[in-house]
C-alpha cells in the first residue's frame, strides 16, 4: 500500500513537520483573508489561541458578483443545487 511506499520515500511526516525537523523556524501568518470573521472565530480560538485576525472587516466585504446574497448581516448561506451540476469558467 501507499503508507509503506510513503515511508520508504521519507514521506511519513508532513512537509511542514520535515521543515521543522530540519531546523526551519515556523512563522505564524497573523491575518487570514478568505473566511468571514465569524466563521474564522472557531479555528482562531481552537488552534491559534485567538491570535488569528481576519480581513477585510465584515462591512467591507462585498457579496460574490452575480449572486443575490439573501442577508448581508449573515456570513453563511446555503444554496439549493437541485440538478447537482457544477460549472467552471475562467482560468
Amino acid at each position: 500500500g501507499g503508507s509503506w511506499e510513503a515511508a520508504q520515500c521519507g514521506l511519513v511526516f508532513s512537509m511542514f513537520d520535515r521543515f521543522q525537523r530540519a531546523g526551519v523556524k515556523p512563522v505564524m501568518l497573523e491575518t487570514q483573508y478568505r473566511m468571514h470573521p465569524s466563521i474564522c472565530a472557531f479555528p482562531s480560538n481552537r488552534f491559534y489561541d485567538d491570535r488569528l485576525a481576519s480581513a477585510p472587516k465584515p462591512s467591507e466585504r462585498m457579496p460574490p458578483h452575480g449572486f443575490p446574497w439573501p442577508d448581508r448581516q449573515q456570513p453563511l448561506v446555503f444554496v439549493d443545487c437541485p440538478d447537482g451540476r457544477e460549472e467552471h469558467t475562467g482560468e
